[in-house]
């Protein structure tokens, strides 16, 4: 698939863009195939949909995490002055698309339609790291040569961590469009560190940085808070050792985390041991529970107004939650429903009472808005370091003053130091991509 321009266009001053997003619409609205990977919370959902108007699209497909549906929803009355229709399971999609010549459909990764459906206007896939996975279903119903993106006039691609482990997780996109038309493997080769195991090749990290920017030039917009808003403090980042936690390894399950990270290159041996690292997360982060909540109930009477507070698995949200409910904490799951979630948002951002926001990293770490806090607190993370990155983003905001703080608590002297130093060279790889 080439890329072709559309016709250049132009969007006047809207009290409602900023100046980079009206730069952003402008740009997409040239592109019939782009990737917009602003930095989280710089406002790409705007600046798409407003694209996608300036384009006269008139029957567009929005496919995004179940997560954020709501978020388009509102994005698309607003700029549209019409409701959208939100797909909840595959039969409304098919209803939507023979019932109407102007519609805006938005539904989840989950939920894509099929491939053989009446061709789109525009595809837009937000947070299309979702589709990194060469081999993945949902990749290949939206890349694949069948996929929906070769049913549609335009595509285009939105993410702010858009290879949130490695450059190779680009490869598919930008296969699909054209803009690198070598095979997977080249392209790890030429982008990544790595090496032959068992499976195939293991990445360790990325390289030619420099090389893979030119080559994202004419494809790629990305613009940091820093960038649009050079008050805006940096977000700042630290780990906090915790004392005295202890985690009991079965024995089993000792010797597999002993080889990674004995290893000469403990971030290629992290998949090897992928079991025994997952036995152990789940472990560390119940351990660290009872220390977080002391340290963390200090700070609260201390003065601290909101907080924040990540983590990876449920019985660790529910234990936290538990220990800290004198200061009416909300919780967010995965399988918290939609009208619960935006109630524990709405309570947490307007009740003074409600002072703890509890989530997991994957399911609130996009499409929220918590910038009424400044300190977020990780007491767990994510493999993935774009993850991370993406859920503490969550509390900027263009109008803050003071300086967010995330702290990545750790239980001092165990293996849980050594595998966030690992995370930490790898999101810090990344960041010679997209700086």
């Amino acid at each position: 698939m080439g890329q072709q321009g559309n016709s250049k266009v132009r969007i006047e001053e809207s009290p409602k863009l900023k100046p980079w997003q009206i730069e952003g619409a402008n740009w997409l609205a040239t592109k019939r195939h782009a990737l917009l990977a602003d930095e989280p919370r710089v406002g790409k959902t705007l600046c798409a949909l407003r694209a996608a108007k300036l384009i006269g699209a008139r029957r567009i497909l929005i496919v995004c995490p179940a997560v954020a549906r709501r978020v388009w929803a509102v994005g698309v009355q607003d700029v549209f002055a019409r409701p959208a229709t939100v797909v909840t399971n595959g039969k409304e999609l098919t209803g939507a698309q023979h019932r109407f010549d102007r519609c805006t459909v938005v539904t989840s990764y989950g939920l894509m339609p099929d491939s053989e459906a009446a061709p789109w206007d525009l595809v837009i896939f937000d947070e299309c790291h979702f589709l990194k996975s060469t081999g993945a279903s949902r990749a290949q119903r939206a890349l694949g040569v069948h996929g929906l993106a070769h049913r549609a006039q335009t595509v285009w691609l939105l993410s702010g961590t858009p290879a949130p482990s490695h450059a190779g997780e680009m490869w598919t996109m930008l296969r699909t469009f054209g803009v690198y038309r070598g095979s997977y493997e080249e392209f790890l080769r030429e982008f990544c560190t790595g090496y032959f195991g068992a499976y195939g090749w293991v990445v360790t990290g990325s390289k030619n940085q420099d090389r893979l920017r030119v080559l994202l030039k004419d494809f790629m917009l990305r613009r940091t808070l820093a960038e649009v808003a050079p008050d805006l403090l940096p977000i700042e980042f630290s780990d906090y050792p915790l004392d005295g936690v202890e985690v009991v390894l079965p024995p089993s399950e000792v010797l597999a985390v002993a080889a990674c990270l004995n290893a000469a290159d403990p971030a290629a041996a992290l998949p090897a041991a992928e079991p025994a690292l997952a036995t152990l997360r789940r472990l560390t982060g119940v351990a660290k529970v009872p220390a977080a909540i002391e340290l963390l109930r200090a700070e609260l009477e201390a003065g601290t107004h909101k907080l924040v507070i990540f983590a990876v698995h449920t019985e660790v949200v529910a234990a936290l939650a538990l220990g800290l409910a004198e200061f009416w904490p909300v919780q967010i799951v995965g399988g918290t429903p939609a009208h619960a979630r935006e109630a524990s948002l709405w309570r947490f951002q307007n009740d003074i009472v409600s002072r703890v926001f509890i989530g997991n990293i994957q399911a609130a770490g996009t499409a929220i808005d918590l910038s009424v806090a400044s300190e977020c607190v990780f007491v767990e993370l994510s493999f993935v370091p774009g993850d991370n990155h993406q859920a503490a983003m969550r509390l900027q905001n263009m109008n803050r003053t003071g300086t967010v703080t995330a702290r990545f608590l750790s239980a001092g002297g165990t293996i849980d130091e050594k595998i966030t130093r690992i995370l930490c060279r790898k999101a810090k790889d990344l960041a010679g991509i997209f700086s």
